[in-house]
């Protein structure tokens, strides 16, 4: 699969999971394939679509980041 394809796939699968919506400014998406990692930022100060790949592969850490804890949740 080449990056337009990628790209194309990611969001597809975006707009599923987020019911029709698309990323808005100063949003910034992640997907993982099977042997890299899609990052697709749209900056809000430049407005412009910034599209990464990492070869590396992620390190997950089975921790909550208190920025992304919503109110009456608790660190599980």
């Amino acid at each position: 699969m080449n990056t337009i394809e990628a790209f194309n796939l990611f969001t597809e699968k975006y707009s599923e999971k987020y019911e029709g919506q698309k990323l808005e400014l100063g949003e910034k998406a992640i997907a993982i394939f099977k042997n890299c990692t899609l990052i697709v930022e749209l900056t809000e100060d430049d407005k412009e679509l910034k599209i990464n790949f990492s070869g590396s592969e992620p390190i997950y850490i089975d921790e909550n980041v208190d920025a992304y804890v919503m109110k009456g949740e608790g660190n599980e």
